[in-house]
């Protein structure tokens, strides 16, 4: 794996906002970014980093602004975090519970520290308790469109079908 740098000596801005929860286990209660009934621990703040920063290194800022520990010892996926002496971690508030987030909105396929950001990024750092919610509600509009256009397709698939190949494949591309 080969990981290419921007120039050092450029700095970037980015917003960073933490949504918590109460630790709670399976009550039956399910809190989730989607349901928007999440705690905000850090609002919404804009953190000036190196042009190579990633996820992580503004988590771990914005954690330590605030009195907040993490949980990571792959360095890559955030196992928990405590704040006020109250560690809300995976699996505390059932089977599907632990730490996302979204970057511009989306799911990344990135964990943390792979994750590497752009000046103007958008950062939600959340807990959910059930990820399953939040996971399929959350989808890109520049995808939903490309899978609009696939399905236009229609089948069974003929030559009068290549306008909406065309425009499917240049969605796509």
């Amino acid at each position: 794996q080969v990981t290419v740098l921007k120039p050092a000596g450029e700095d970037i801005t980015v917003t960073f906002t933490l949504l918590g929860d109460t630790l709670h286990g399976e009550t039956g209660e399910v809190h989730t970014r989607t349901q928007d009934n999440l705690e905000t621990w850090v609002a919404e703040t804009a953190y000036t980093v190196d042009v190579n920063a990633t996820v992580k290194d503004v988590l771990e800022l914005a954690l330590k602004e605030n009195g907040m520990t993490c949980s990571n010892p792959s360095g890559n996926y955030v196992e928990s975090i405590t704040r006020n002496g109250v560690t809300l971690g995976e699996f505390d508030n059932g089977v599907s519970s632990g730490w996302m987030y979204t970057l511009n909105g989306v799911y990344p396929s990135l964990g943390v520290s792979q994750q590497y950001l752009e000046s103007g990024d958008v950062i939600v750092f959340h807990y959910t308790d059930d990820y399953n919610v939040d996971w399929t509600t959350t989808e890109d509009p520049a995808v939903t469109a490309v899978i609009g256009l696939i399905d236009a397709i229609g089948t069974p698939v003929t030559l009068e079908s290549e306008k909406a190949i065309v425009a499917a494949r240049e969605a796509y591309d």
